[in-house]
């Protein structure tokens, strides 16, 4: 089954497959390509096929969401305010994003969240929450750097709250790749989580969904084959000894 579209697509894709032995190629023609730039399927169309006609899989992890599947990141927060108003619009595109992200940024509060890690209760103020199966949201955005899609674990990405003023550090952080080094990051490694918050909207894959106050998450390890470049297979899951949850 191929996939010719973003993050979205592949969504709808591996949501239409899940339960099956079918195989799953990409081919990238979103705005973001947040999966298959994690992969390293090249966003070309021609190398794009040729991946898929070498035929080269793995079985990579995906996070179900309130029984929907989420392949690539997922969350609540910011971001899920930002795919709402994004969803909304009769223009798409990375500009369009870009505008709502300028407009909303100095007028949004940070959120209280309720959450269950693993069992362990925590409650925290946050500017969004990410749940990362790879590393990036799209366009080598990464908000889980170090994030492997074979380690049957979900990155549970903490934004706290933050002075606006320092928004452009942030987002240099974000594109350059070492987010979670910043002080107001906290990225957490989890099988199952449980999320409360006051909104309902929270985003899968980049779109926005709804009835979504109470948030069950959990992690089907190895639970998607997906067409890959053989070259690849070692470097979408970085070998990085990352920091537990009170230090399991």
């Amino acid at each position: 089954m191929i996939a010719v579209g973003g993050d979205g697509t592949v969504n709808e894709v591996a949501n239409g497959i899940r339960g099956g032995n079918i195989a799953m190629g990409i081919i990238p023609s979103g705005s973001g390509n947040g999966f298959a730039r994690h992969a390293h399927i090249p966003l070309k169309t021609e190398e794009a096929l040729k991946v898929i006609s070498d035929f080269f899989t793995i079985d990579v992890d995906t996070m179900n969401i309130n029984n929907k599947v989420s392949v690539n990141v997922s969350g609540v927060g910011f971001d899920a305010m930002v795919a709402d108003k994004f969803q909304k619009l009769s223009k798409r595109g990375l500009s369009s994003y870009a505008k709502i992200i300028i407009a909303e940024l100095p007028k949004y509060k940070a959120q209280n969240y309720s959450i269950s890690i693993d069992g362990e209760q925590i409650e925290i103020e946050a500017f969004l929450i990410s749940l990362a199966n790879s590393s990036q949201f799209g366009n080598n955005a990464y908000i889980s750097p170090e994030a492997s899609v074979t380690d049957g674990l979900i990155d549970l990405c903490i934004v706290k709250k933050f002075k606006k003023i320092e928004s452009p550090i942030f987002a240099q952080k974000l594109m350059f790749g070492n987010i979670h080094k910043s002080k107001y990051v906290e990225i957490i490694r989890a099988k199952e989580i449980i999320i409360k918050q006051q909104s309902d909207v929270y985003h899968l894959d980049g779109d926005a969904m709804y009835n979504g106050k109470n948030l069950k998450i959990s992690i089907s390890q190895g639970a998607l084959k997906m067409i890959i470049p053989q070259n690849s297979k070692d470097k979408i899951n970085p070998k990085i000894e990352m920091w537990c949850w009170r230090q399991r």
